[in-house]
């Protein structure tokens, strides 16, 4: 127990776990990671792109390891605001206020969905996406929906010159969307 209250102590506040403490009357300062900047007017969106992490259906990967992929291309952080595990398990990124690093030209307005896998073992596009993980994306789709009703649901390969995510997006969600809608 008391090493589960160190390690929370550590990310938390940044206190170390060898057993120092605070002087007394001091409070711990919480560590802020530099390169975020929380901005508390909603962004405006108009769309919620959907990619792929381009990796084998035998590859979990998360956030973490997309983060660092992306921080070594230069960006700031990961780029999308959702990664979706292939156990359905949905990861937040990037805070949604701010704009996203996943689709040049359109990562102003738009909210970036990750779907982990989208390619075979010769890393060609291949939908090889689990149930779990299109019930998680259109339970995600839902509540994004319920605060930006307007936002066009749509595939990186409708933006863009790619394969990503490897299955027609807007096909896909006219026949679920369309089933979970119904009056």
């Amino acid at each position: 127990m008391l090493a589960t209250i160190q390690a929370i102590l550590v990310r938390l506040f940044g206190i170390p776990a060898t057993g120092a403490v605070l002087k007394e009357g001091t409070v711990p300062t919480p560590r802020i990671e530099p390169t975020l900047v929380y901005y508390p007017v909603p962004r405006l969106i108009n769309r919620i792109v959907i990619h792929h992490s381009a990796t084998p259906a035998d590859r979990d990967i998360g956030v973490a390891e997309i983060a660092e992929w992306h921080i070594a291309r230069g960006f700031s952080g990961v780029g999308y605001h959702f990664v979706i595990r292939r156990n359905g398990r949905v990861d937040s990124g990037r805070p949604i206020a701010l704009a996203g690093a996943h689709v040049r030209g359109y990562n102003h307005d738009s909210i970036g969905i990750c779907l982990v896998g989208g390619v075979d073992k010769h890393l060609k596009a291949h939908n090889n996406f689990t149930p779990y993980q299109f019930g998680a994306l259109a339970g995600l789709l839902d509540d994004l929906l319920l605060t930006w009703p307007g936002a066009e649901i749509c595939g990186h390969k409708d933006l863009a010159a790619t394969e990503c995510p490897a299955f027609d997006v807007k096909g896909w969600w006219a026949v679920e969307g369309e089933q979970r809608y119904v009056q």
